[in-house]
């Protein structure tokens, strides 16, 4: 926002003067920096990676809507959605080195045991929870009918209110507060046949 190179130790004396955020060591704000894809290297003459100033002020309110939510006593739950394969599997297993095909398995008594399959259809899985854990018994699972690999395909206006209201504001304590992001699912507009009485005028969608 200032046009100012962001160094490390600038950026922390902006964060610990912030009284709206948690106060970090120097070593605590690196490790974090590294960790959401940072890389301390030489500069070079292209552009810097900054946000813009609207989601600079996006998240200042946020954090000050947060805390005086918490103030206030108020339960924040947070929902979202993720997505795995029908076939998942992991990716590091203790395996026998002596058995190299299924015939050596056959010879020795043993089983090849089961195939490693990493892809397949698309489970998508909705979810909510808050500081005490998830909401139990109150997950939205079902399969994805479209073959693309973005499960936010799949959500839609209806699955999400399915979610939320047979499964999550049927348990939620009363004066809580849901933390949802601003995907398009999340909201929709109901559509009304607009009735005119005879003789009247329609003026920018109104009567």
């Amino acid at each position: 926002m200032e046009n100012q190179l962001p160094i490390i130790s600038q950026v922390l004396t902006v964060v610990n003067n912030d009284s709206n955020l948690t106060n970090f060591s120097l070593r605590t704000l690196y490790r974090l920096v590294k960790n959401i894809g940072f890389v301390f290297s030489k500069i070079n003459l292209t552009s810097l990676l900054i946000e813009h100033n609207d989601i600079i002020c996006w998240s200042h309110s946020y954090l000050r809507h947060s805390i005086k939510y918490r103030e206030e006593g108020r339960k924040i739950v947070y929902l979202d959605e993720t997505w795995m394969h029908v076939s998942h599997t992991c990716n590091k297993l203790w395996k026998g080195v002596m058995i190299k095909t299924p015939k050596d398995a056959f010879l020795a008594g043993l089983s090849s045991g089961l195939k490693t399959v990493s892809k397949g259809p698309l489970f998508v899985v909705a979810n909510a929870g808050s500081d005490e854990g998830f909401l139990e018994g109150r997950d939205l699972v079902f399969l994805a009918k479209k073959s693309s690999t973005d499960y936010h395909n799949e959500m839609q206006s209806s699955h999400f209110e399915k979610c939320m209201i047979d499964n999550i504001l049927s348990v939620v304590f009363e004066g809580s507060v849901i933390d949802l992001d601003n995907r398009p699912y999340h909201s929709r507009k109901k559509r009304f046949p607009l009735l005119l009485e005879r003789g009247s005028t329609l003026r920018n969608g109104l009567h």
